[in-house]
């Protein structure tokens, strides 16, 4: 029990340290970001914005923003969500979908490991951040790929253990078919990945099909609402978001795939997901490394390793178009850092003295490390208010 106090204050030190670093100043740190950032500043202040496919809305009307769309509003709504409740500082925007992630984390560590504590399991997966100073920066980023990667791992979470009930498997559907909702396509390595755990642990076609039902349901939910109470902004939605991708003008025929002539280092070779994985964990790589050998032992770890093959199969899929960056395999650098915070929850929970100071000795990296992340500065400098957003530069197109 000292070991867990002293991991609790260590984590919570850390996190303090590393939100003091990170947080204040916040700059939105990508294009995408602004484009997000401005959909929920919208969502806060004007409730069209909640279904119209329109980031840059105007006092009065919704202007046009020729390409600008990158997602459903899902992950906008969550940026949203302080605001709406009464704190509009920029500071706040990356809180809940950074707590859902760091939450997430932690279920998925304590279904790798039933016996833990969720408060230690919890105190493990946030002290990964700061062991991790990259994905601690992915941590805190306003992009959809966050929310995403949290509805993967709560998703992985429900079917690691064996259970006959639908209500599993029709659970991690629906969590499947937000992550849908976060950043699309995208979410494919989570569905392949939950389907094997499924196909490995209790191979039943009732389990299986309650999980793609679940999945499809909540997947379509977001177009079933805009076809019944805004059918005019069907067509845009289906256009620019959900098929874009698919589309040969300005989709992945002409840049996922053949790469981005003005931007040559978004282009990267087939192997380029393994070592860039290994980079978001940092530090933490030891701890991901010993948490999946301990993970993988056993019969009852069938459902891991069907989900590990889905994984890896979802991440090689997206290894073929010529466009990466970690982001695009979030859920897969997620789960290394599940593994990872079990990895620690072993130590700090060994019988023997060795392993607890061990787990110590990381909890006191990561408190040293903490102070020493920086924050990247973004495109548009710092931003201050919804309203500097709002009342910002709009990119308009002709009608």
């Amino acid at each position: 029990m000292r070991t867990e106090r002293i991991l609790l204050l260590l984590t919570a030190l850390a996190a303090l340290a590393l939100g003091w670093r990170l947080l204040p100043g916040r700059a939105t740190w990508s294009a995408d970001e602004g484009d997000l950032v401005r959909l929920a500043c919208a969502m806060a202040t004007d409730a069209r914005a909640w279904l119209r496919p329109d980031y840059h809305p105007a006092p009065g009307a919704f202007l046009r923003l020729g390409d600008g769309l990158v997602a459903p509003p899902l992950a906008s709504a969550l940026i949203a969500l302080p605001a709406l409740l009464g704190w509009a500082s920029p500071g706040a925007w990356p809180l809940i979908p950074a707590s859902l992630l760091l939450v997430s984390i932690a279920a998925l560590a304590r279904a790798l490991r039933p016996a833990s504590s969720p408060w230690l399991a919890l105190a493990a997966a946030t002290l990964v951040a700061p062991l991790a100073p990259r994905f601690a920066i992915d941590l805190l980023t306003l992009e959809a790929e966050i929310p995403l990667a949290a509805f993967s791992c709560l998703a992985l979470a429900l079917v690691l253990r064996p259970r006959d009930a639908l209500a599993c498997p029709a659970a991690a559907g629906a969590l499947v078919g937000l992550a849908f909702l976060a950043k699309l396509w995208l979410a494919g390595p989570v569905v392949l990945a939950v389907a094997g755990a499924l196909l490995a642990s209790r191979p039943r076609p009732r389990l299986l099909l309650a999980f793609a039902l679940a999945a499809l349901a909540t997947g379509a939910a977001h177009l079933l609402l805009v076809a019944l109470l805004d059918p005019t902004s069907l067509e845009r939605w289906l256009r620019e978001v959900y098929l874009a991708p698919f589309l040969a003008s300005g989709g992945i025929a002409s840049t996922k795939w053949q790469g981005v002539s003005s931007h040559p280092e978004w282009s990267h070779g087939f192997w380029y997901y393994p070592p860039a994985i290994a980079r978001e964990l940092g530090l933490a790589l030891p701890l991901a490394l010993l948490g999946a050998y301990r993970s993988v032992r056993g019969p009852e770890a069938r459902p891991l390793h069907g989900a590990l093959l889905g994984m890896t199969l979802g991440v090689a899929v997206l290894s073929v178009p010529a466009i990466k960056e970690p982001l695009y395999v979030l859920p897969a650098i997620a789960l290394g850092a599940a593994l990872a915070a079990r990895g620690l929850v072993d130590l700090a929970t060994s019988p023997g003295l060795r392993g607890r100071r061990v787990a110590v000795l990381a909890a006191a990296v990561a408190l040293a490390v903490a102070p020493l992340h920086r924050r990247p500065s973004g495109p548009a400098g710092a931003v201050t208010s919804c309203k500097a957003v709002l009342e910002g530069p709009v990119a308009r197109v002709p009608e």
